[in-house]
């Protein structure tokens, strides 16, 4: 019986084309057996037919195939030996009939190997530049006028996206990005890449990077859980405009709240690179503030090191994407200090990431968009 299993390593979906013709000769004994194998998914085992002819131990097989095109056999290289043992020849004898049957199975491996593969990896950097986790995107790939859409799956940046197999080196080609995720800007990557040089195996890299910030939190701290009598007010200032911010109490046993509005979203603060002013207006008596206000902009944020989640001291921690969680810190005024100094920014994807709003004049004050972000 000879067997067939077609196999693609590069996107485990390719199918062959049409059949392949195998032509089987008993070098021993001269016999010659022709078959044909049926095209099937990948790692589908499929039967390509049964021969009958008398087989001796030592006999010699060589096997010919013509495949589809791009479609190589990988173990034909060498005769195969009737009495050796292989996982893809071997036989069996049936001493129950007389005389003694003989039975060998033979698989054949194909795989697809192209003409040319392109390989494409997205990078997602946060507004500081550094590598960050993003969101699933599809980029489109037109290698000699036909397009071919490009799955990349959301992750920890770098990210590699799906190989695209090419059935000739292309004269012309161009990378895009249709439809780029709310908030992310591609600025390398895409365009015309005809000169490219690498064939018949070629990588290629698209960056996106976070465009808005968004900014949200307060936090009440007190060693003895007392609770402010009433709302705080802050004013926030950026390259947009300035905004009112109100931070309610917080709820008993609580210290962290949400204020109004909430989120706040800076619109393209990769290209403003901020400054963002943040000052506490009004607090309530017996209360002070001690942490999160000031100025800052991407000059004075220091990336947060993964392994050392807090960071002392009165340096702006930014800890990757495009949320920025500001905790704007207040203790009773008779309470001794023993809080450390820390600004926190946390990314948090969503099934989508957050809706910007349109782009205020000067003058205006910033639109919170509608959704909040996840804790």
């Amino acid at each position: 019986m000879v067997r067939k299993v077609w196999r693609d390593p590069l996107t485990m979906s390719q199918l062959p084309p049409h059949e392949a013709h195998v032509t089987i000769t008993n070098q021993t004994t001269g016999a010659t057996w022709r078959l044909t194998c049926p095209p099937a998914p990948p790692g589908q085992l499929v039967t390509c037919g049964v021969v009958r002819g008398q087989l001796r131990v030592a006999d010699q097989l060589t096997v010919h195939e013509s495949p589809p095109l791009h479609w190589q056999p990988t173990n034909l290289g060498s005769p195969f030996t009737v009495g050796s043992d292989r996982s893809d020849f071997f036989c069996t004898d049936d001493t129950t009939v007389s005389p003694a049957r003989r039975t060998c199975l033979l698989t054949i491996d194909n795989e697809f190997h192209p003409a040319a593969l392109l390989t494409l990896t997205k990078r997602w950097l946060d507004v500081l530049g550094l590598d960050t986790a993003g969101p699933s995107t599809t980029l489109v790939v037109s290698a000699d006028g036909i397009d071919y859409p490009v799955a990349c799956p959301a992750g920890q940046s770098p990210v590699r996206c799906q190989p695209l197999p090419l059935p000739s080196s292309p004269t012309t080609l161009e990378i895009t990005e249709p439809n780029s995720p709310p908030g992310w800007t591609p600025i390398a990557g895409l365009g015309d890449l005809s000169s490219a040089t690498c064939w018949p195996s070629c990588q290629h890299t698209v960056v996106n990077r976070a465009r808005d910030l968004h900014v949200t939190q307060k936090l009440w701290l007190s060693s003895t859980g007392a609770r402010p009598p009433m709302s705080a007010t802050l004013t926030l200032s950026a390259p947009q405009g300035s905004l009112t911010i109100n931070c309610p109490p917080p709820p008993p046993g609580q210290s962290l709240v949400d204020c109004t509005p909430s989120p706040i979203t800076l619109i393209d603060w990769l290209d403003t690179r901020g400054p963002i002013t943040l000052q506490e207006d009004l607090i309530p008596s017996r209360w002070q503030t001690f942490a999160g206000t000031g100025s800052w902009d991407s000059s004075t944020v220091v990336h947060q090191d993964r392994e050392h989640p807090l960071i002392e001291g009165p340096r702006r921690v930014l800890s990757g994407g495009n949320h920025l969680t500001i905790q704007v810190s207040n203790r009773p005024s008779d309470e001794p200090s023993q809080y450390p100094v820390y600004l926190m920014v946390i990314t948090r994807w969503l099934d989508r990431a957050p809706q910007a709003p349109r782009r205020p004049s000067r003058s205006t004050s910033p639109t919170p968009p509608a959704n909040r972000c996840a804790r």
